[in-house]
């Protein structure tokens, strides 16, 4: 990569809007998700949590029950 195509880069993402920071809690290591570009956000019944999955972990995004949070992940396990 050049020297322009990664300042170009740089600022492309500088420019691009990001969510506000949340604390959160890992719960569960996942095994590599190589076909994941991405993290994904899967809200949960609770309005006030939100499961943030990963490429290498599972982390719960709020003041929720991790017993709940880890129900949800196991639902959308079932599902894919």
């Amino acid at each position: 990569m050049d020297l322009t195509e990664e300042l170009r880069r740089r600022t492309e993402a500088a420019a691009t809007p990001r969510l506000a920071a949340r604390p959160g809690t890992l719960l569960r290591r996942t095994v590599i998700r190589h076909t994941w570009d991405e993290a994904r956000l899967l809200p949960t019944p609770d309005p006030a949590t939100t499961l943030l999955l990963t490429p290498v972990a599972d982390y719960l995004l709020g003041p929720a029950d991790r017993t709940a949070a880890l129900a949800a992940l196991h639902h959308w396990d079932a599902a894919q």
